[in-house]
């Protein structure tokens, strides 16, 4: 389980989108933020593939690949 320690601004993950339904992406950590939504921790970040800004539930991180 990822904690907020865990990840910092700049750090490269993989993070399912879509609430978890969508195939995990790389990433990078724009902001790691202890209430995304709904008073749940999370991240925004943009994919690396697209460059689309996204966010996402801490939950949803599955690896920290560089912190």
């Amino acid at each position: 389980m990822i904690r907020l320690e865990d990840i910092r601004e700049g750090s490269i993950v993989f993070v399912c989108g879509g609430f978890g339904a969508e195939t995990a992406q790389k990433a990078l950590v724009e902001e790691v933020e202890e209430d995304i939504k709904n008073g749940r921790p999370g991240i925004t970040y943009r994919e690396i593939a697209t460059g689309s800004p996204r966010w996402a539930y801490l939950n949803q991180v599955k690896t920290v690949v560089t912190y």
